[in-house]
């Protein structure tokens, strides 16, 4: 059993580590061993793996980490998201989620992805 000082350090110590979210358009990969999307919609674009966005992470609880972040519809117009991941700064992944689709994304709207992790 994990003591509470414990879990709630482990959940700073993530949200302060991976602050990097990325999309994809896939959403069927189970490999634990991979790490990176399937199918990434900001490598699609930009052609390399360093483009991630930016997250702005909090903790709702002691260890309850929220990450969320914004996509444009106007950058990547046409695209559907069907997988999220989070990464830290050197592109390590913590986690991926497969999502209901969102898309095909449109111009002129910004789109809020929120993903919550909770640590026990």
């Amino acid at each position: 059993m994990i003591t509470d000082n414990a879990r709630n350090t482990l959940a700073n110590t993530i949200k302060t580590t991976y602050t990097k979210l990325d999309i994809g358009e896939s959403g069927s990969n189970t490999d634990t061993t991979s790490s990176e999307l399937m199918s990434s919609i900001t490598t699609a674009f930009y052609g390399n793996t360093n483009n991630k966005f930016t997250t702005t992470n909090s903790l709702s609880q002691d260890n309850v980490i929220q990450f969320k972040s914004s996509v444009s519809g106007d950058t990547f117009a046409g695209f559907t998201i069907r997988e999220v991941g989070i990464f830290d700064a050197s592109n390590n992944m913590l986690i991926r989620t497969k999502i209901d689709p969102i898309g095909p994304l449109q111009t002129g709207r910004n789109y809020e992805i929120k993903i919550i992790m909770e640590v026990e």
